[in-house]
């Protein structure tokens, strides 16, 4: 299996063109500042809720938020999106299943 720095602009350029995505246009919107924003506010949200790994799921409903630490199998995912729903039903995440904060 080949390790390649997924940041570089030089890999992503290569998935690009294996997609068969015009690379002119890719480069249009990976450089615009409308992108530039989107990458801006997911790095604030990434500060406010302390997120250092990845996968993290953040859950929102109305004023209602949980937040998911690591992998998720349906069932902690479903829960989880059960309980912000209706507060009615009850939700442990399980230590095993890494932090769940909300």
């Amino acid at each position: 299996m080949e390790t390649k720095q997924t940041t570089d602009i030089n890999v992503i350029l290569e998935v690009v063109n294996d997609l068969n995505i015009n690379k002119e246009s890719f480069l249009k919107a990976y450089y615009s500042n409308e992108v530039k924003q989107m990458l801006h506010d997911d790095l604030s949200l990434r500060n406010k809720y302390q997120i250092y790994s990845l996968p993290s799921y953040l859950i929102r409903y109305k004023k209602q938020e949980i937040l998911l630490l690591g992998f998720c199998y349906y069932e902690r995912l479903s829960g989880a999106i059960k309980h912000i729903i209706n507060k009615n039903v009850s939700y442990n995440c399980g230590s095993h299943h890494g932090p769940f904060r909300h």
